[in-house]
C-alpha cells in the first residue's frame, strides 16, 4: 500500500527515496488502471477505480491528481448516468479540496439517483460537522436512519440549495399541514 511503501521509504532518512516511492506507486496504479480501462472502456467500475485511486493521493499535493480523479469520475457519470456512486466521489473528491459548495452539489446529485443513499447522508453529516452545525449534522444522519426502510416510503424528499432554502421549504410544509 501506498502508507506501508512510504513507510518503508521514509526509514532511509531520504526525502528522494519517499519521493521515489511515491512516484513508482503512482505510476503503478495509473498504468493498472489504463489497463483496465482499456479492457473495458464502457464499465464505470474502472473509472471509479481510478478515480478512487488518485483522489487517495490529492492529500499529497501530487500535480494533476485532482484533475484526473475529476476526470476519471466525469467518464464514470458519462457511462453510467443515473449510477450514484460517482456522485457521491466526486462530492468526496470536492470536500477533500475545500469546495464545499461544489460536494454539496454532487451530494444532491447522488440523491436525485437513489434518495435513500445513507452514504451520501453521512458525508452531508460530515459536512454539517465541519461546518460547526451540529444540529444539522444530527438531522443528516436522522434522514440517513430512514432511509431504505418500511419508514421511507412516510418521507418527502425535497432538494434544496442552502440552509436558507431548506428552511423556507420546512415553513411550507409546517404551514400546509
Amino acid at each position: 500500500t501506498l502508507r506501508q511503501t512510504v513507510n518503508a521509504a521514509s526509514k532511509s532518512d531520504s526525502p528522494d527515496a519517499i519521493r521515489a516511492a511515491i512516484q513508482s506507486i503512482i505510476s503503478t496504479g495509473r498504468a493498472a488502471a489504463a489497463q483496465a480501462i482499456a479492457l473495458d472502456p464502457k464499465d464505470p467500475a474502472n473509472y471509479l477505480a481510478f478515480g478512487d485511486f488518485m483522489r487517495t493521493i490529492v492529500p499529497l499535493k501530487v500535480d494533476g491528481s485532482f484533475e484526473a480523479a475529476k476526470t476519471a469520475y466525469e467518464k464514470a457519470i458519462a457511462e453510467a448516468p443515473h449510477y450514484p456512486k460517482p456522485y457521491l466521489n466526486m462530492a468526496e473528491l470536492y470536500l477533500a479540496n475545500d469546495d464545499i459548495t461544489t460536494a454539496r452539489s454532487f451530494t444532491d446529485r447522488a440523491l436525485v439517483e437513489k434518495s435513500n443513499y445513507t452514504d451520501v447522508y453521512f458525508l452531508l453529516a460530515q459536512i454539517e460537522i465541519s461546518q460547526g452545525n451540529t444540529p444539522g449534522a444530527i438531522k443528516k444522519l436522522e434522514d440517513a436512519n430512514w432511509a431504505g426502510t418500511a419508514k421511507a416510503m412516510e418521507c418527502t424528499l425535497i432538494l434544496t440549495e442552502g440552509d436558507s432554502a431548506k428552511g423556507l421549504a420546512m415553513n411550507g410544509i409546517t404551514s400546509a399541514g
